[in-house]
């Protein structure tokens, strides 16, 4: 199928395989790439996603902001041209699903787990998709219901050690630590600085608020 793409509209079409390069190889690979998805930044530096995976082509980049604002239709026909369901954005190492989380379209999210999204892949700094959704602030908590229900793990770490629960009690969100510690997190779990749920819960002036939530959970 060709693909649409253009160097400021993205309207100049190409086959996968025909795609420049420009620091990326094509989504699809090319004939003697050796390192397929792997993007070129500050000069000579080639980088690889923190946590596995490849980088989208450049032509892909515009589906994050699709995936962000719950674009539904705008998702499937990227996916359609041949964008992989987990490439990375460049930089920050996200998938479409944690783009996705921050957003309201629970469609979306079905979409992309059922083609395959990986629930707890890790971007650059460590968070997963519940990471996303919980930091983002949204009212929508049925998006993290729907990570949950699909197998997210609370306890999984960033890279310095906070958990989903603890991004919640900085949100100062009652209802998400609420939801969390109904799926089992572990109020006790400390980053890699030693503070706490309650650590963080006191430094919100909150103190209260969150431990009577933890006892009605």
């Amino acid at each position: 199928m060709l693909i649409e793409a253009a160097a400021a509209d993205v309207s100049v079409k190409a086959t996968p395989a025909a795609l420049p390069e420009r620091g990326i190889a094509p989504e699809t690979g090319s004939a003697g790439s050796a390192a397929v998805g792997i993007v070129t930044v500050e000069g000579d530096v080639t980088l690889r996603p923190r946590f596995g995976g490849t980088y989208a082509h450049e032509v892909f980049w515009p589906a994050f902001s699709c995936a962000r604002a719950g674009e539904y239709s705008g998702l499937t026909e990227w996916l359609e041209k041949g964008m992989r369901v987990e490439a990375r954005e460049p930089s920050t190492g996200q998938s479409l699903l944690m783009a996705c989380a921050c957003s309201s379209s629970e469609i979306s999210m079905r979409m992309l787990i059922r083609k395959g999204a990986r629930v707890n892949g890790q971007c650059n700094k460590g968070w997963t998709a519940l990471h996303h959704c919980i930091a983002s602030g949204s009212s929508h908590l049925y998006m993290a219901d729907q990570l949950i229900s699909r197998g997210a793990r609370t306890e999984i770490r960033d890279l310095i050690g906070v958990t989903p629960l603890q991004l919640a009690v900085e949100q100062g969100s009652p209802d998400a630590i609420c939801r969390l510690i109904e799926a089992g997190a572990d109020i006790a779990s400390a980053d890699d600085e030693g503070r706490t749920v309650l650590h963080r819960c006191a430094a919100r002036e909150s103190f209260a608020m969150c431990t009577r939530r933890t006892r009605c959970c």
